[in-house]
């Protein structure tokens, strides 16, 4: 599909934000998702015989093509400096960024600094202080449950880090990891258990009013751990396994998997495969592993978020191919028709966020040019 762009660009600075934030406006006739619609028996070819006295005449209706509708890639705003992680509600996203307010804390031996986690308002450009840098911790992660009453989020030093819940209405907070856990992980299922990681082989389940469960303790090299439907989903030496808590059995799905994400529903199953030393295939299976469709193949596929009813997903494919191109791609779930959102999204820093509408997007990026390092994160606003 070709691309036609058209920029419109606009610097200025709202709040605490500091930065640039440009916004460009894609034409009607640029990026488009595909959708198929309505295919039925009655899109067949259909053959009419009709009879006459002295001949049969055979008239045949040509065949109906599917409807296409195009869902369109209507704006995107540019944010630099900040890492846009998850949509608190359709206007407002959560952020973490430096606080210059702050004081300087010492991480690898430089003084820095503190990220902290922030609710930041897209209209207004105004942001709310959600979770401050403590005892030389950053607040660098967040990921919020279904109703976003709960935000599960992790206070880190350096690759480590604690997790923690916060009631957003209550603001009290939960500290759920008495040990060191890694920094960028957690899974919702449900408003009631987030799933994370702690050293390989484990496992954990934390609850807002419970104690924290060891869901695996010595599961080999356990990792990517998600829950969907009280089943927990993990990756152990690129083998995906499901296991029951409740009955403490362990099946295996599938080789040569990296990732896996299920289905609002519950019902099926995105997962990233090898299938070759620089390739990977994201596909569509149901819950034992079966390939329903196959959406997309690349060198890296990362991030992959179901939209909450289940119709699309958008992930960030990296082709490093001769004429590759790495950006955010929208699929559809049940045609597999597949739309690049944007182009400039090199590598994810976190799964791409549905808006609970279902119609923006957002990603984080890092950057590294004649700039310096830094990151950049897209809303993507879907027509």
């Amino acid at each position: 599909m070709k691309l036609h762009h058209t920029k419109r660009d606009r610097e200025f600075t709202r709040g605490a934000m500091g930065g640039r934030r440009s916004a460009m406006m894609l034409l009607a006739s640029g990026i488009a998702i595909s959708l198929l619609a309505g295919c039925s028996s009655s899109a067949s070819e259909e053959r009419v015989v009709i009879q006459k006295p002295d001949k049969e005449i055979n008239v045949i209706t040509p065949e109906k093509k599917p409807v296409e509708e195009a869902v369109e890639v209507d704006r995107i705003d540019k944010f630099e400096g900040v890492r846009g992680m998850d949509w608190l509600t359709e206007s407002e996203i959560i952020i973490s960024r430096e606080n210059k307010e702050r004081p300087p804390i010492t991480v690898e031996g430089e003084k820095r600094y503190p990220l902290n986690l922030f609710a930041y308002d897209l209209n207004t450009g105004k942001e709310r202080l959600l979770v401050a840098d403590e005892n030389n911790k950053h607040a660098n992660f967040a990921v919020l449950s279904p109703s976003k009453a709960y935000m599960f989020y992790k206070m880190n030093i350096e690759e480590s880090a604690y997790a923690y819940i916060l009631n957003l209405k209550t603001g009290e907070k939960k500290q759920v990891s008495e040990e060191l856990v890694p920094i960028r992980d957690g899974v919702w299922d449900g408003d009631d258990t987030v799933v994370f990681a702690g050293i390989p082989g484990q496992v954990f389940a934390a609850h807002p009013d419970r104690n924290t469960e060891k869901l695996l303790s010595d599961a080999g090299r356990a990792m990517n751990p998600v829950m969907s439907q009280g089943v927990l989903y993990y990756t152990d030496m690129l083998t995906l396994k499901a296991y029951q808590p409740k009955s403490g059995k362990t099946s295996t799905i599938s080789a040569k998997v990296e990732n896996v994400m299920p289905s609002p529903d519950g019902n099926q199953l995105a997962i990233v495969k090898m299938t070759g030393d620089t390739e990977r295939t994201l596909v569509i299976t149901d819950l034992k592993g079966n390939v329903k469709k196959t959406l997309s193949t690349g060198t890296q596929i990362f991030g992959v978020s179901w939209s909450p009813d289940g119709t699309k997903l958008a992930y960030n494919l990296i082709d490093e191919a001769e004429n590759g191109v790495k950006g955010i791609v929208v699929a559809n779930a049940s045609t597999g028709k597949t739309t690049f959102a944007t182009i400039d999204v090199p590598y994810a820093s976190d799964p791409v966020a549905w808006s609970p509408s279902g119609k923006k997007l957002v990603a984080s990026t890092f950057i590294n040019d004649d700039k310096g390092n830094r990151v950049v994160t897209y809303v993507i606003k879907l027509k």
